[in-house]
């Protein structure tokens, strides 16, 4: 839980002032610096540190923040359609916030230039900080959070889910409006609730139920290993089921596989395999199953099959690595060591344990001190447990482990991580890509979840991972294969030299997953380590960025990736990548530094194509137009570009460039092929505002300038019939741009005003 006591005016050189009340008077400025807070709004302890050193030195300016809000429950109605009360219709506040980007942070030299106005009509009590054109603003990064009270909120009488799902959504709700014709279950079943699968059981036995609905179901129960009740869902369903949809036979020959009836399993999936031959997605999944029960040579009549009715052989990334290893059949398959170091993990390491058994033939506990339960967990699960003086060097811990590990691979894992229960069939199978003779390492995906919603459908996913990092945690126990680091510590510069190749895993399978808050801890206790290293190696550095990004702390964060631009060893990838996040983070700081960086970048990384879009979108934020022209960018034809979306931003940059190269014969048709394509682009809207403006026309940049109105704030009931209307239309919308985070489009937006300017002085 965060701190939520309000330092209000902890510091000498910042005084917070409530926005309801206004601009203060001159003699009830007490700092040079004044923080406007609404009444329920508050910077915890961490804030305010960052607040401190933000303000340290810095030049007059008005300050943009990160700030909480939340949608009302009548902004939320309209999605009451979707079956889920925990989501839609008791919305608690966590899934009801968002964030905008106001002007909360202001030098008291600057404050004639502000002025307090409503935030929006709905909310009377909700202010927010308009600043004059002219008025230099910088983005600090800043979070001010909201304390919210949801005592009181009504309650929404609603079906049982038996009923909801015996009688059909229709028969309680208007579904008309988001759908001509409304079917259920089958247009929502990705929607189920976990709550729902007691009905979905009792509504087999009824005849109430589909087999999309249960093969999801099924998908859902297995990747969180709940067998008991797959089982009750497999011994219920009808006969033809299955042979009407083949994939219910691979999902409930997971399920008997999982309950231990390998023949039942296998006759399943041949069942599936009969009935459609030409499926990749079945064809693989038997052939994976195959592997698993050891059946070799049927995996091979099965891959024959196939490629006897599609004329292609199996591409999976998991039977080609087997194929590639073992050849048709293993000759002797690897076992596994588990090896963790933890210390004081009782909350994260049951589960750990429970999901690397899949994989592991022993696990090895090291204890670095633990004062919980930690070691009497590990041992409860069949864990070895040995304990390990902490001195600082997460290498030694490391491999201590290594040391007490008898198996032909080591699988390592942290105490606050555990293997992705997503993918049940592939965890298995992991091991049986492992050989004693051809050795090799695994390089995972290392991240979290974001999604934590109650629908199986969105838990279910994995497009809802968040990689972090990568990291090889898969590897041979050899003799030389050692630990390197005492802060950053890694085992590739070993494997390296052992001549052992290290294999990436596919990106949709087997990811390790951490608990984000207590991975913030782990960190935390590394930052003291970082700040008295000695070290200057290529992995110290880079695990040093990424863990002080990961903590917030922006001005260290900017120190050691200071420090990483500055090696001129290592990725050169890598060091274009964190060039660029560099140059991002000194933009608000010292824009004259981040320009040089994205010039030196490009200097060396050739017309790399996102570099100049980053470049182009910092000249345009930054009013340095006259420099757009000599960016080599280059309109990109339709099979150019992965997204349509990356290529029109890309010829919107591109209709700039020659704009301001005076070469107007491209200008206009090249961005009229973005606005033939989405006349909705805000961003290339804004470009024809600024082409228009800039020449004089004002009358079609009128129009462009409604477009870009309506677009963003909705149709207008007024007439523009003078030049003050337009003015006042810019101001609006100007307004209306920052806090939908339109930044560059806003800056566009001020650009042509600029030029309408020097219009009106020559008429």
């Amino acid at each position: 839980m965060p701190d939520r006591k309000s330092e209000t005016n902890a510091s000498r050189k910042v005084h917070t002032i409530s926005l309801a009340s206004g601009i203060p008077r001159p003699e009830e400025i007490e700092a040079p610096w004044l923080l406007f807070l609404e009444p329920d709004e508050y910077l915890d302890r961490r804030q305010w540190k960052q607040l401190e050193r933000f303000v340290e030195d810095r030049e007059p300016c008005c300050v943009e923040c990160s700030v909480e809000r939340h949608l009302d429950m009548e902004s939320v109605a309209p999605f009451a359609w979707v079956p889920t009360r925990h989501l839609f219709q008791e919305t608690p506040l966590e899934i009801r916030r968002y964030r905008t980007r106001e002007v909360r942070l202001v030098h008291a030299s600057l404050l004639p230039c502000v002025e307090v106005a409503r935030y929006g009509s709905k909310d009377p009590e909700a202010f927010t900080l308009k600043t004059e054109a002219d008025c230099p603003v910088r983005f600090s990064g800043l979070s001010i959070s909201r304390r919210m009270d949801e005592a009181g909120a009504p309650v929404i009488e609603r079906p049982g889910d038996f009923d909801l799902f015996r009688k059909g959504h229709q028969a309680y709700y208007d579904d008309t409006v988001f759908c001509e014709r409304f079917v259920w279950p089958h247009s929502v079943y990705h929607t189920v609730r976990f709550h729902y699968v007691p009905s979905i059981i009792e509504g087999l036995g009824k005849g109430l139920c589909n087999p999309e609905i249960v093969h999801f179901v099924l998908a859902y129960l297995l990747r969180f290993r709940d067998f008991d009740t797959a089982g009750k869902i497999a011994n219920r369903l009808p006969d033809y089921w299955g042979d009407r949809h083949p994939m219910l036979h691979v999902s409930a020959g997971t399920v008997q596989y999982a309950r231990g009836n390998p023949d039942h399993a296998f006759r399943l999936f041949r069942r599936a395999v009969d009935l459609c031959p030409d499926s990749k997605l079945i064809v693989t999944n038997a052939i994976k199953m195959c592997l698993l029960l050891g059946r070799y040579d049927d995996a091979e009549v099965i891959e024959e099959i196939y490629r006897t009715e599609t004329g292609q052989g199996i591409d999976d990334d998991f039977v080609a690595h087997f194929r590639r290893i073992h050849g048709t059949c293993p000759s002797r398959l690897a076992t596994v060591s588990l090896c963790m170091v933890v210390r004081d993990e009782e909350k994260n390491l049951a589960r750990a344990l429970s999901f690397a058994k899949e994989i592991a033939d022993e696990m090895i506990v090291v204890d670095t001190g633990s004062g919980d339960r930690t070691v009497e967990i590990a041992e409860q699960a069949g864990a070895r447990v040995y304990p390990f003086p902490w001195g600082d060097d997460f290498s030694a811990a490391r491999n201590f482990a290594i040391d007490k590990a008898s198996g032909d691979y080591i699988l390592m894992l942290d105490g606050d991580e555990h293997i992705s229960p997503l993918f049940f069939t592939e965890g298995l199978i992991l091991k049986k890509l492992l050989s004693p003779e051809k050795l090799c390492a695994f390089r995972f995906s290392i991240g979290y979840y974001y999604n934590e919603s109650d629908w199986l459908f969105l838990l279910g996913e994995a497009g809802n991972f968040r990689e972090e990092s990568r990291a090889i945690r898969l590897f041979p126990r050899l003799p030389g294969v050692r630990y390197t680091g005492r802060i950053s510590e890694t085992v590739e510069p070993a494997l390296r030299e052992q001549g052992i190749p290290v294999e990436r895993l596919p990106e949709w399978s087997l990811h390790i997953l951490h608990d984000r808050e207590d991975r913030r801890d782990r960190v935390r206790r590394k930052v003291s380590l970082y700040r008295e290293s000695t070290e200057s190696d290529y992995a110290t550095v880079l695990d040093a960025v990424k863990d002080f990004s990961f903590l917030g702390d922006t001005d260290e964060t900017v120190r050691w990736l200071k420090r990483f631009y500055g090696m001129k060893n290592g990725d050169p990838d890598a060091h274009r990548r964190m060039g660029l996040r560099l140059a991002g983070l000194l933009e608000t700081m010292d824009p004259g530094q981040a320009e040089g960086i994205y010039r030196e970048i490009l200097a060396h990384s050739g017309h790399d194509a996102a570099l100049l879009r980053a470049y182009a979108s910092f000249l345009i934020r930054n009013n340095r137009m006259e420099k757009m022209a000599g960016i080599p960018l280059e309109p990109r034809g339709p099979g150019e570009e992965a997204h349509g979306a990356v290529r029109a931003e890309h010829n919107c940059y591109a209709a700039l460039r020659y704009f301001e190269a005076g070469e107007m014969e491209k200008a206009f048709p090249t961005l009229e092929t973005v606005l033939d394509e989405a006349a909705s682009n805000v961003f290339a809207q804004a470009i024809r505002f600024y082409f228009l403006m800039s020449l004089g026309r004002i009358d079609g940049a009128v129009l462009a300038l409604d477009q870009l109105f309506e677009m963003t704030s909705g149709p207008r009931s007024d007439r523009i019939e003078t030049i003050e209307d337009v003015l006042r239309l810019i101001t609006e919308l100007s307004d209306t741009l920052l806090k939908t985070g339109h930044v560059r489009e806003r800056a566009l937006v001020l650009h042509g005003t600029l030029a309408l300017e020097k219009v009106l002085v020559k008429q």
